[in-house]
């Protein structure tokens, strides 16, 4: 029997044992986080039916045609860059797990992964001070390596004015080709064209109710991974008692041709993902296009495309890389999408707490009271998220699948609690009682 991850100092932040009688789950949306939740649930028996607004999966803010994998490192040891850190090493493993499978199974999935590397460049101060810092610390050359200018423009085959650092093993990924490998596992059943709008519990049971037909889906246990959308009762972001934060933030990518005198030629081309204010890609498709960007919009929900936006995204370029951006031509629009992000930048992940019931049995928790003992956490039964992903979700939506399939599943959680508290899709309400600045429900 595995003993599960509690706190009695911190009822809040501890999860039930989870009983089931079918292991049956649905969730809600069909992109990285939806996908690799449905697979991690999937590997451990349960029977997982996903639920897509879109006619394919990857669709919104998976629908980038390149996303990035790689992680995020600070000046100093820190909980996000540990938490970046094993998401990253993760996702490496993951990959490397399913192209073995695919290959093993001559699976029809093909996992479009380039492990090209990506350059960081430093290029502002604080940039250069992180890079210095870093080189003080002993990490694995195969993780990173902080590299000078001439080095960097040797390993990405055009000038670089800066230094950089350097993940060998990091690099660019194709989301749909992450998306539909995870979902081509036999115990996942994927209904496209269909859109949820609204749940509840019956007979311990959740109830989906679905658009254009108006299906019922019934399941044991709902997780929802709708990214932006988030507005299924008792989920509401703009209801102040039940509010998981968050801000939307719009981006759009463009694809371009890299050519020198006129002339297209792949040995000439950039050779790793560069990492600036934005970030650019080596050749992503046939049509030889680089993809670069992306805009970033806060609190706004406008996806259009627009040429402003390709625009937006050269300038940038130009600023930070002015010879490669010489070299491009053909400038397109790519994608345009609304991710979703919280306050700390950290996903919302765990089982859906009754926040009102948090407001009434931790009300005092400004106080102090660390002699109290304090009632055990309300939850509503079976209701899981996954989302705010931002833009990392490649990176780390997979460790984050694996957390929650293993607090559903009854299994020794991967991370630590630490960094599992500090995932918990309540922490914000918690922080608000600490601090008093949130009212009390009778």
């Amino acid at each position: 029997m595995i003993k599960r991850v509690t706190n009695k100092a911190q009822p809040w932040f501890s999860y039930p044992d989870y009983t089931w009688k079918e292991k049956t789950a649905t969730v809600i949306g069909a992109g990285i986080a939806g996908s690799q939740v449905a697979w991690h649930l999937a590997k451990r028996g349960w029977r997982v039916t996903v639920i897509e607004r879109h006619t394919k999966p990857a669709t919104e803010a998976s629908g980038n045609l390149a996303g990035i994998i790689s992680p995020k490192v600070t000046a100093k040891p820190s909980l996000g860059e540990d938490f970046y850190l094993q998401c990253y090493q993760y996702t490496l493993q993951q990959i490397e797990e399913l192209q073995t499978s695919a290959d093993s199974d001559n699976n029809s999935e093909t996992l479009n992964w380039n492990p090209v590397g990506v350059l960081q460049l430093a290029y502002k101060e604080r940039d250069i001070q992180r890079w210095k810092q870093l080189q003080q610390r002993s990490f694995s050359k195969s993780l990173l390596q902080c590299v000078d200018a001439e080095t960097a423009s040797l390993i990405a085959n055009v000038e670089i004015p800066y230094p950089a650092v350097y993940f060998p093993q990091a690099g660019w990924i194709n989301p749909a080709s992450f998306c539909n490998t995870l979902l081509s596992h036999e115990n996942i059943t994927l209904e496209t064209d269909t859109h949820a709008l609204d749940i509840d519990y019956q007979d311990d049971h959740w109830r989906i109710n679905s658009s254009p037909s108006h299906n019922l889906y019934q399941t044991e246990a709902l997780i929802i991974c709708s990214g932006k959308d988030l507005n299924f009762a008792p989920i509401d972001p703009n209801n102040p008692i039940t509010t998981l934060p968050s801000e939307m933030i719009a981006g759009q990518t463009s694809l371009a041709i890299q050519q020198q005198d006129g002339q297209t030629s792949l040995n000439n081309h950039l050779k790793t993902v560069l990492d600036h204010e934005g970030y650019i890609t080596p050749v992503i498709n046939d049509q030889q296009q680089l993809l670069f960007g992306a805009t970033y919009h806060r609190g706004s929900s406008d996806n259009r495309i627009s040429a402003e936006a390709d625009q937006q995204n050269f300038d940038k370029l130009k600023r930070h890389l002015p010879n490669l951006a010489k070299e491009l031509s053909s400038i397109k629009s790519g994608h345009a999408a609304i991710r979703s992000v919280t306050p700390d930048r950290l996903p919302l992940l765990g089982a859906v707490a009754d926040l009102s019931a948090y407001q009434r049995d931790y009300v005092d928790l400004h106080h102090g009271k660390h002699w109290k003992t304090y009632a055990d956490a309300s939850y509503y039964p079976n209701l899981f998220i996954s989302a705010a992903y931002g833009s990392r979700g490649l990176t780390t939506a997979g460790l984050c699948a694996n957390v929650l399939a293993s607090i559903m599943n009854g299994d020794a959680s991967p991370v630590g609690k630490k960094l599992l508290d500090a995932l918990h899709p309540a922490r914000f309400t918690i922080r608000q009682l600490k601090k008093n600045t949130i009212n009390s429900t009778s």
